[in-house]
């Protein structure tokens, strides 16, 4: 009986893997829409000097949650190399999502740091219904620095309430 179970488990596991399983064409794709939403994201696009790509992040969460993604590096149209990104969130929230991110890195500094090392971001969410709209608010730890800027789009799903979230970005080839 637990052969089966775990056999269940992994089979249900390998589904949902191969479902949301993204490629580079997906990700040059979420690039090429992210610089189209509007006239300043547009502008950063053009002044960066790589993206991190992400055509398909989920976060989940009933007061303690998780975020998990694949994406990739991107520089001047060609993949460099691979990224996850892995996280949990807290608060008083609710819900299931998933969501396209594009962090544009706008520094060589920075792309030297990112390139060479894995590295943590801290993010605050509030999501909110305004006139019928479900709203996203987002304040991110690489907003402070500056040279780094992120792009939240193609929402689907939703959770309501508000979290801190904790993401680690790690490199693979």
């Amino acid at each position: 009986m637990l052969k089966c179970s775990k056999s269940v488990n992994r089979n249900k596991k390998e589904q949902i893997r191969s479902e949301n399983i993204v490629t580079d064409q997906d990700a040059l794709k979420t690039l090429a829409i992210a610089s189209r939403k509007n006239r300043s994201v547009h502008e950063i696009s053009r002044k960066s000097i790589a993206q991190i790509v992400f055509p398909k992040v989920i976060k989940a969460g009933l007061f303690v949650g998780a975020n998990y993604g694949e994406g990739f590096l991107v520089q001047d149209g060609q993949v460099i190399k691979l990224v996850d990104l892995k996280g949990g969130n807290v608060g008083f929230h609710i819900g299931a999502q998933s969501y396209s991110q594009v962090t544009y890195i706008l520094t060589e500094k920075r792309y030297q740091e990112v390139l060479q090392s894995n590295r943590m971001s801290l993010n605050g969410s509030i999501s909110y219904g305004l006139r019928g709209q479900l709203e996203n608010s987002r304040l991110s730890s690489d907003s402070f620095k500056g040279d780094l800027f992120t792009v939240v789009f193609n929402e689907t799903g939703t959770v309501y309430g508000a979290s801190l979230e904790g993401l680690y970005y790690s490199l693979r080839n």
